[in-house]
């Protein structure tokens, strides 16, 4: 399995300040405000790769809240992982890893350890 790490904010959707054309797809809504889209071509892009989902995961990677985080749909269904605030909270089918939260990497040379952090085998 491959792991598709991806930032959102201005790579996968846009605020509505940003222009991204015609060709797109509300991602967001806040106070029932439309406020966030992706664009038809990524809408496209994703479906590919959930249908590929046994081979690649995509794991959305963020310095958004869990709140706002929780505010984008893709279109593609729930996502199985995410990292969230700033990279400091780990989602897994929504739901809060206890075991990861608040356990940055320990530096440890040239590599980073996140022993222990996603359990036992993985």
């Amino acid at each position: 399995m491959v792991l598709f790490y991806t930032d959102l904010d201005n790579t996968m959707i846009y605020s509505y300040k940003h222009e991204i054309g015609e060709e797109k797809r509300c991602a967001e809504i806040y106070h029932e405000r439309e406020i966030s889209y992706i664009t038809k071509e990524t809408y496209r892009l994703l479906q590919q790769i959930k249908a590929k989902e046994e081979q690649l995961v995509m794991v959305p990677t963020t310095t958004r809240t869990t709140e706002q985080y929780q505010r984008i749909h893709l279109g593609i269904g729930d996502l199985p992982y995410a990292l969230v605030c700033n990279g400091g909270v780990l989602l897994a089918g929504g739901r809060l890893v206890p075991r990861f939260a608040g356990t940055y990497p320990r530096q440890q040379g040239d590599a980073f350890s996140c022993d222990g952090a996603f359990g036992q085998g993985a």
